[in-house]
């Protein structure tokens, strides 16, 4: 498996600066999830996506991720109300 190094330092770069932005890794050849973090634990993808891709695909990878942070948004702010109501 190879990765550019340009690839993994602007993973590493990215998640320095920002934590907890979201890393969508593109392949263009067919792994296996369990494999890929297995050969490279150090990659944190939150998603992998392996070409060829369909856009219906692509589009709910991305949504999954934009509700789960509403979700966790939506969370935090009814536990900070609750904290202040008490």
């Amino acid at each position: 498996m190879l990765l550019s190094t340009i690839s993994l330092k602007s993973h590493k770069k990215v998640k320095d600066i920002k934590p907890l932005v979201k890393v969508f890794l593109m392949t263009a050849f067919k792994i296996d999830d369990i494999e890929f973090r297995k050969e490279l634990p150090f990659i944190k993808a939150d998603e992998i996506i392996q070409k060829p891709i369909l856009l219906e695909d692509f589009t709910t990878a991305v949504s999954k991720h934009i509700n789960n942070r509403k979700k966790r948004k939506h969370q935090i702010h009814f536990l900070i109300q609750r904290a202040i109501d008490l």
